[in-house]
């Protein structure tokens, strides 16, 4: 797919006999004695003899044209062709030789790197149309791509480094379908992402091209993603100009430092964060770098809104503040023009309007958006990305809103959802989130369309709260008929009925691993038993009150629960003894409330709601009339987050970890710092 037909052509010859590799001068085949002589094409050198000898106007399946050839390896072939049975559009056709004893393991690696992509589907991956194997050869059908590898781009560009916005754009491609990639448990390998790995076409467009499959065992971990991911940013950032490009440069940036030095002070300032963000995907300790992709792509395209207000507003006076169609359409989203009643985001009321929210600081407690839900809110989650929240009210109400501008997305609806919503969560895919309330149903919708997916009925009684496995393919519904039930979520099969409470179900947490999941109950236990069997494991008796609320840390050694008293216990998860019967050590016990006490005895302490964890599994976040974040280890109060005017129902944690969701009896969704 290079636009240079020569530019990959290997420089060995290869015998059309035997298929033995020689060096470009050889005469004679080593192997078989046959005389060695160019294969047609017109490259001037021989090519894979089990590839690349097909000839322009070769019509291969009485289908695909062949119009030139475009790039060859050892084992491979890539050409331009046309597909005449369907509107003569041009594709690659990639021809994989099968029968070259001495290439075999690239062979097999090649072929089943494009039967993966063949079962992926993403923007920034090509698109497998077709497949089919004629003379020993693996042909496979995908899109052509116009353009050149982004080594190739840089190296036309002289090595300078690219622009802020450009960096940017560039990361929140990669940092998407690499996160993409991982979601779905992809085999590909990307050990050695570089430039020449990534495909360019001339509108910016990137793709992952050549990534080298490896077998499924070898999947890479996420921190290893984030880091490729992060030396590829430097170098678009730094880029690789030589010590004398550098000094022949200097004297006229030091003159045009010393004519413009706002230009150049605004530049570094725009750049900054970006810088900062590299530094941490690159940190050699991989505890200090970001940890997950998803929050990669969050922070970036957060840096990028930033950039692009603050661009817009210095350029124009205040009365001419305008913004492109373009430009709205890259801040707000198609989905939130198309609904643009909802309440915008710190950012771009402060941008756009230039009314700052009344309580903005960036500090920690500074609060980033309110949402108007017109009800008091009992449930709230964020998208697994980070880039959506969901919430769920009174008014029997569940509807989604863009994380970053505050725009309403869309409300989700359903035949029989009339009463209160108790609880929302997103699935783990992003794709669909699930509601339970008071009507003692569950429902799943599509998260992009709201299309009403599933209902599940199996409750007697008000559904409080929800938990979804893992992987995404159970639900784990909690309810005040006294049952948890784990039921499938693509069938709504029944699987566990867990009735080893004697009281109502309050809350439920599935362990990172899937293999437990944790409730709490009025019965003032937490008890924790295995999901695939509803087989009791262990229960936990350190509260003397109703338990209200439980959550696993996300690094699967520790459970949060809170109660009715006002309590909020912190104890670690242990490997307990034959009779599972062995106390927890180590439990930290804290008051909600406590640094409102103040020696006085009198004081009532608020039941705790609900607790959740940092992604980072370092605080705990606990509500009742307000939001406490506390050390998880200590106990130690951190900050009280106290702007809401009623009593707080629900919250949650950002996955990136820098800001906390809570929802009010007031009726608002206020997002605020957490760090």
């Amino acid at each position: 797919m290079a636009s240079n037909v020569n530019a990959n052509v290997s420089t060995s010859m290869y015998c059309l006999a035997c298929g033995a590799t020689h060096p470009a001068q050889a005469t004679h085949c080593f192997a078989c004695g046959e005389p060695l002589t160019n294969a047609p094409g017109g490259t001037g050198l021989a090519t894979n003899p089990l590839t690349g000898l097909l000839l322009p106007d070769v019509i291969m399946q009485q289908r695909y044209r062949i119009l030139e050839v475009v790039s060859t390896d050892e084992v491979s072939t890539m050409y331009k062709a046309q597909d005449t049975q369907f509107g003569k559009r041009v594709v690659a056709l990639k021809e994989i030789g099968q029968n070259n004893p001495d290439a075999q393991e690239l062979i097999e690696a090649s072929r089943r790197e494009m039967l993966t992509l063949a079962s992926l589907i993403h923007p920034h991956l090509p698109r497998i149309y077709d497949y089919f194997v004629e003379d020993q050869r693996w042909y496979f059908v995908m899109d052509f791509l116009e353009g050149e590898t982004l080594e190739a781009y840089l190296r036309k560009r002289k090595n300078r480094p690219l622009a802020v916005e450009e960096v940017l754009d560039s990361g929140i491609q990669l940092a998407t379908v690499l996160d993409y990639l991982h979601l779905h448990q992809s085999p590909l390998g990307f050990q050695d992402l570089k430039m020449s790995s990534i495909w360019r076409t001339p509108d910016g467009k990137l793709y992952l091209l050549d990534t080298g499959a490896v077998p499924p065992v070898a999947s890479m971990p996420q921190s290893k993603s984030v880091y490729s991911l992060g030396r590829i940013l430097r170098q678009l950032q730094a880029g690789k100009m030589s010590l004398l490009s550098r000094l022949r440069g200097a004297l006229p940036k030091l003159r045009c430092l010393h004519h413009s030095p706002n230009a150049a002070a605004s530049r570094h300032a725009q750049s900054s964060p970006l810088k900062g963000l590299i530094q941490q995907m690159i940190h050699k300790d991989e505890r200090k770098r970001p940890f997950s992709l998803g929050m990669v792509r969050q922070e970036l395209q957060q840096q990028e809104l930033r950039l692009l207000a603050a661009q817009q507003i210095s350029t124009l006076p205040p009365k001419q503040r305008r913004f492109s169609r373009r430009t709205v359409l890259k801040m707000g989203g198609l989905a939130g023009l198309a609904a643009a009643t909802g309440t915008l985001a710190w950012l771009a009321e402060s941008v756009i309007l230039g009314i700052p929210h009344p309580s903005y600081s960036p500090n920690l407690g500074g609060t980033i958006c309110t949402y108007n839900a017109g009800s008091g809110v009992l449930g709230v989650a964020w998208s697994p990305d980070g880039m959506r929240l969901a919430m769920g009210n009174w008014k029997g109400q569940v509807q989604a809103w863009d994380a970053n501008t505050g725009l309403h997305v869309i409300t989700f609806q359903a035949p029989h959802l009339q009463q209160r919503v108790e609880d929302v969560i997103w699935l783990p895919d992003g794709d669909a989130i699930a509601a339970g309330g008071d009507d003692s149903i569950v429902w799943i919708w599509n998260a992009a369309t709201g299309q009403l997916q599933r209902t599940y009925q199996g409750h007697a009684d008000w559904v409080i709260t929800l938990a979804c496995s893992p992987d995404g393919k159970y639900i784990a519904s909690g309810s005040y008929d006294t049952t948890v039930q784990v039921w499938e979520v693509t069938t709504g099969h029944q699987v566990v009925i867990y009735r080893g409470h004697s009281g109502k179900i309050c809350s439920v947490a599935w362990s990172p691993d899937g293999r437990y999941i944790a409730s709490a109950s009025f019965d003032a236990t937490v008890q924790i038993w295995e999901a695939a069997t509803g087989r009791p494991f262990y229960t936990y008796t350190g509260h003397t009150d109703r338990v209200y609320t439980v959550a696993w840390s996300p690094d699967g050694e520790r459970i949060a629960s809170g109660d009715r008293l006002g309590t909020v216990q912190v104890w670690p998860v242990v490997l307990f003894e034959s009779d599972r019967q062995q106390q927890p050590r180590s439990v930290v016990t804290y008051y909600q409330d406590a640094h409102n006490y103040q020696g006085n005895y009198n004081y009532q302490f608020n039941p705790v709601e609900a607790v959740t964890w940092s992604p980072d599994s370092r605080y705990v976040a606990s509500i009742s009339h307000n939001v406490d974040i506390s050390n998880s280890l200590t106990g130690e109060h951190i900050f009280t987050y106290n702007q809401h005017n009623t009593a707080v129902q629900s919250v949650a944690w950002s996955p990136n970890g820098r800001y906390i969701a809570s929802g009010g009896i007031e009726g608002t969704v206020q997002v605020w710092n957490a760090r």
